[in-house]
């Protein structure tokens, strides 16, 4: 008898790679996963604006779902939200109800986390709902965080599909060397130390690609408008497209920087971009310095330093050998520790974890 799992989030994911592992799962006949969403309003605002193709039904659909959690008892159920959502008074309810899990990749200081004009409130909140709660963390420091709030932690880092994202067949021979950037064009990437490097040095063959939206899109069209060595994608949906970008690139570069109390929790680019064989580039985050081995298979940075950046470019260019080692070990460590697969087996064991079945 498979598990039933009900995922509750704020927004879709069911096109978002994070859901490979549960559906090898549901493949293997292990799981039946249901997915729910929970900000119906904003679902709704980007439905009547376009953004959202979803049919209205599937609000009706999510507010029947929620309201049967309602009522309902002893389901297995994934959570995904942050500490600042006012849906946080809801989850003690669920949790006396039904099994929680908590998912995510936040970095946990409930101090610098929880906003609003109930902060407090939503501070013992969320240490109620924590208490011996089980947390499937892609982070260790947010394992660690969550643990000192009495969680039952299990560390699952984000998965990547290696079958998708995998070296190009024969190598990637091109003489340009192709630097490539994907996420969101805005300054918590560090789109603007990328700007910046491209504009003051020259960069003889090399062709810096972008590929993401954001309202740093209009600086990337001037830069190429002027003549500088820039190619603009766009926002690429398809990862299968996004796997073939990486495969015909030299390098991914990730600088991105704190901003607030936002910096990058993960990264799945960099994980993808190893899967696929080339040499990563990142700022020393939270995320990224679980992920990127320095000298291993990429380059840290410090944040917010644009000569760092490009003095590890230029290094990787004019050195294809290393490039290729670091490549080959990112590939090796994407292969061991994010293939779904291989997250697959750890989130079943938190199934039956869950489930109340001994673990072994």
């Amino acid at each position: 008898m498979p598990y039933d799992i009900t995922c509750l989030t704020p927004i879709k994911i069911e096109d978002r790679a994070i859901i490979a592992p549960w559906v090898a799962l549901e493949r293997q006949q292990a799981v039946r996963m249901h997915y729910l969403e929970f900000r119906l309003l904003t679902q709704l605002q980007w439905i009547l604006r376009g953004k959202e193709k979803s049919p209205v039904a599937r609000i009706a659909r999510n507010m029947g779902g929620l309201a049967a959690l309602l009522f309902s008892r002893d389901k297995i159920l994934i959570v995904g939200t942050e500490p600042f959502r006012y849906f946080t008074f809801l989850l003690n309810f669920l949790k006396g109800r039904h099994r929680c899990i908590w998912h995510g990749s936040w970095p946990w200081d409930l101090e610098t986390f929880s906003r609003g004009p109930l902060r407090k409130l939503k501070q013992r909140a969320w240490q109620r709902f924590l208490a011996d709660t089980i947390c499937v963390c892609a982070t260790r420091p947010a394992a660690e965080a969550l643990a000192g709030y009495g969680a039952r932690v299990f560390y699952i880092p984000w998965p990547v599909d290696t079958e998708i994202f995998q070296p190009a067949p024969g190598g990637n021979p091109a003489a340009e060397i192709r630097v490539l950037f994907v996420g969101e064009l805005w300054k918590l990437k560090g789109v603007h130390l990328i700007m910046n490097i491209i504009r003051r040095e020259a960069w003889p063959g090399v062709r810096f690609v972008m590929a993401g939206k954001g309202p740093m899109e209009a600086e990337i069209k001037s830069l190429i408008a002027a003549g500088y060595p820039v190619e603009y994608l766009g926002f690429i949906r398809d990862r299968r497209v996004l796997a073939q970008t990486m495969q015909a690139s030299h390098m991914l570069i990730l600088p991105s920087i704190k901003l607030g109390d936002q910096e990058e929790k993960f990264g799945m680019v960099l994980t993808e971009a190893m899967a696929c064989g080339i040499p990563v580039i990142a700022s020393d985050c939270i995320g990224p310095r679980q992920v990127v081995d320095p000298g291993v298979n990429g380059i840290l940075i410090p944040q917010n330093d644009a000569e760092a950046l490009a003095g590890a470019i230029r290094s990787l260019a004019g050195d294809p050998a290393r490039r290729a080692a670091l490549g080959a070990n990112g590939r090796r460590k994407a292969l061991a520790e994010y293939d779904f697969k291989v997250v697959a087996r750890q989130w079943m064991e938190v199934f039956t974890v869950a489930a109340g079945k001994p673990e072994r």
